[in-house]
């Protein structure tokens, strides 16, 4: 994440210096930039004022010495980043967060900093490692396409499971640090509540001591995050021994528009499949209503099925209908992706996801890579 020593430590900082919290908050956030886990940024002046301390490590003037000569570069950084930290001193020892333009700034007292495990790499929690090693797989594409290197991707991922996601976002009022969660929002028709996943973890978020903790939550648009993988990138991702049938399926709902596309199509349960069930007997109107445009939309590309049947006489459940549109498939589809996107490098993904005629999701996963990059950006580790 981006971090930067207010200029208000300048004024107060004779009396800092006395001080050994700050020595540690100051050794820990050189090092941290240092090891490659954060962004460290601080003015020329205030830089030059804590080389010149004495009681400030020659390994930390060292890495301030480095730090001051990246200011103006650092700082260009920032402008294009939708969140930073400001490490300030004040009469508040709380953190808060307010809207500054176009970003969202973390005012942490610097004695937050004194406990290393909240300078470790940002925490990024996903339902699942698959998801982690997509999202991280495509930041690192995204840098490629916008030429920003030498900016490194510096999370540490976790997935997490649906079941205990929550759990694991409340730890970092205990010591965890820094933490990004992701999740699918599970919606299933446009407008629709939230799933349990995301509408529990929620709440949860809502009810963190907001003044002791750094932390974001963002819920995907669409139903999962397999919805907005781009066909070419399916296409690249799925081997030729992958079993006929699966991927048939897959590429049917690349030609539905629910998977690779963008809103309203999204929001299809790529696992659940669309059955005449959703049609006829779903509980929810605009659920109902949703799929069959869908269905009528794309009838041609889909076996026939007898409409109305005798679904509401023979199936009481869901499961019982065997008038099938589309057949889902499992996890498959996001383990064969994160597994190739682990294989190839930054450059050749770039080209998949956002270079030339780009796929209609491309502008989302701009978006989305853009608030990524706000809570997971470093430097290499240095060489002082």
């Amino acid at each position: 994440m981006f971090l930067e020593l207010s200029q208000k430590l300048e004024s107060q900082l004779t009396n800092l210096l006395a001080q050994q919290s700050f020595i540690d908050s100051i050794d820990n956030l050189t090092l941290a930039h240092y090891e490659g886990k954060h962004i460290l940024s601080c003015s020329h002046k205030l830089a030059q004022s804590l080389i010149s301390a004495p009681n400030i490590s020659q390994k930390t003037k060292g890495i301030l010495q480095k730090i001051k000569s990246q200011y103006t570069e650092s700082q260009t950084l920032k402008r294009k980043l939708s969140v930073y930290i400001s490490v300030d001193h004040g009469a508040s020892d709380r953190i808060c967060s307010e809207r500054v333009g176009e970003q969202n700034r973390f005012t942490v007292p610097y004695e937050w900093f004194s406990d290393s495990q909240h300078i470790q790499k940002t925490r990024l929690l996903c339902e699942d490692d698959d998801d982690a090693k997509v999202y991280m797989g495509i930041l690192r594409s995204y840098l490629v396409a916008n030429k920003l290197r030498p900016i490194e991707i510096a999370f540490r991922p976790s997935g997490s499971g649906g079941n205990s996601i929550h759990d694991r976002l409340r730890e970092c009022e205990i010591g965890e640090g820094i933490t990004l969660c992701i999740v699918d929002s599970d919606r299933k028709w446009p407008g629709a509540a939230l799933g349990q996943t995301a509408h529990q973890l929620r709440r949860t978020f809502d009810n963190l001591d907001e003044g002791a903790t750094v932390a974001h939550v963002i819920v995907l648009e669409c139903h999962e995050l397999e919805n907005i993988l781009p066909k070419r990138l399916i296409e690249a991702a799925l081997p030729s021994s992958s079993d006929p049938s699966v991927v048939d399926r897959i590429f049917l709902a690349c030609e539905l528009g629910i998977l690779g596309e963008c809103s309203p199509n999204w929001h299809h349960d790529l696992k659940d499949g669309i059955k005449n069930y959703d049609i006829l007997i779903s509980e929810v109107p605009a659920h109902r209503t949703f799929v069959l445009s869908l269905v009528q939309r794309h009838s041609r590309r889909l076996p026939p099925v007898a409409i109305p049947c005798d679904v509401r006489a023979q199936c009481n459940k869901r499961s019982e209908c065997s008038c099938i549109f589309f057949e889902g498939f499992s996890d498959i589809l996001l383990k064969k992706v994160a597994s190739y996107i682990e294989r190839i490098t930054s450059h050749k993904l770039c080209e998949i996801m956002f270079s030339g005629n780009q796929p209609p999701c491309a502008a989302y996963w701009q978006q989305l890579s853009a608030e990524l990059l706000g809570w997971g950006c470093a430097y290499k580790r240095m060489r002082v």
